[in-house]
């Protein structure tokens, strides 16, 4: 007994150290996501206009990157395309996900002979004769046969073709029918007594006006003010943890017009508050220009939006507003 209470015990220990650890290290998978920050960093560049005819597409290029995990992810973003590589490549360590390269000694589709494909030697005619006199040739060796079939498969087509005009002759009646029924269905709720008319115009008015009272009381609640607050502060609080940390654009612009380069610069320093020093903006009133950088940098820590979010989903007021404005759609049929 005593050696059997010893092993049930020991394999109990053994499970429970196992339990332990891969819980462990669930709860160490599950706080690297949420605090581990998804890093972010944006280089583009537009270059000088060198000529009359080169594009605003030829003269950029940037350079985008996202990584995580002390850049064991990374997902990277060219334009215009880097090589082979492409536009987009996603690695993780040292393994490229995205794209696939492929193997070496591999050949296209293409270049793969199908099997029972005739080849060109064997379509060609051994006989050099014109496409003309073979065609004489078959129609003059043409078999009465195959007369008798063209003229049984005219005949045929003839009957079809009866068929199909006594078939639209009776949809043509059916919609004439479908047309007069409908006319005499509007004849007829035409012809409704006013007092019916007046009903439904009384309870269409008094269940709008019955929406609108009720719109209004529950914008006007105690509840719709804390709920509409504490969704702006967790908006502007997502909103700051995911903008970018480092900023720095450059642009030199010039319209070719004095006038248009001015009312320009006047929209562009509207916005100069949200950024200050971080945006520059050199105006060019002697010709038309537009060239410049961007380096922006910044982080995204997934714990932010999903506090948030659970703040928002766990408030009284806001489940309460919820419950209302939902209720706003059977409010036709309790009225």
């Amino acid at each position: 007994m005593t050696q059997a209470l010893i092993v049930i015990l020991t394999f109990l220990k053994i499970l429970g150290i196992v339990l332990l650890s891969v819980a462990g290290l669930v709860l160490l998978i599950v706080l690297i996501v949420l605090f581990c920050p998804v890093r972010y960093r944006l280089n583009a560049d537009l270059r000088e206009q060198e000529g009359e005819e080169e594009s605003l597409a030829s003269r950029a290029a940037a350079d985008a990157r996202v990584t995580w995990l002390l850049h064991l992810v990374r997902l990277l973003v060219h334009y215009p395309a880097d090589g082979d590589s492409g536009m987009i490549t996603l690695k993780v360590a040292f393994f490229t996900l995205y794209p696939r390269k492929k193997k070496k000694g591999s050949s296209s589709q293409d270049d793969v002979p199908v099997e029972g494909a005739a080849s060109p030697e064997a379509d060609a005619p051994s006989d050099p004769v014109s496409g003309e006199e073979a065609e004489t040739a078959s129609e003059d060796t043409e078999s009465p046969d195959a007369a008798a079939a063209e003229e049984e498969i005219s005949s045929g087509d003839a009957d079809s073709g009866q068929n199909v005009c006594d078939d639209n002759e009776e949809n043509e009646k059916k919609s004439i029918n479908e047309r007069i029924d409908d006319i005499l269905g509007k004849i007829e709720a035409a012809s409704e007594k006013p007092e019916v008319a007046a009903k439904k115009i009384y309870y269409t008015i008094s269940g709008s006006y019955a929406k609108m009272k009720y719109v209004r009381a529950t914008i006007e609640s105690r509840c719709f003010e804390h709920a509409k607050q504490l969704l702006l502060n967790e908006v502007s609080r997502v909103i700051r943890s995911i903008m970018p940390r480092k900023t720095r654009i450059y642009v030199h612009y010039g319209a070719g017009d004095p006038a248009r380069t001015a009312d320009v610069m006047s929209y562009a320093g509207m916005i100069y508050p949200l950024f200050g020093e971080r945006l520059t903006v050199v105006p060019d009133f002697e010709k038309e220009a537009m060239d410049g950088y961007a380096r922006i940098a910044g982080r995204i820590v997934l714990i932010v939006p999903l506090f948030s979010f659970l703040r928002l989903y766990l408030s009284r007021d806001v489940r309460r507003v919820y419950r209302r404005f939902r209720k706003l759609k059977e409010f036709d049929r309790e009225v």
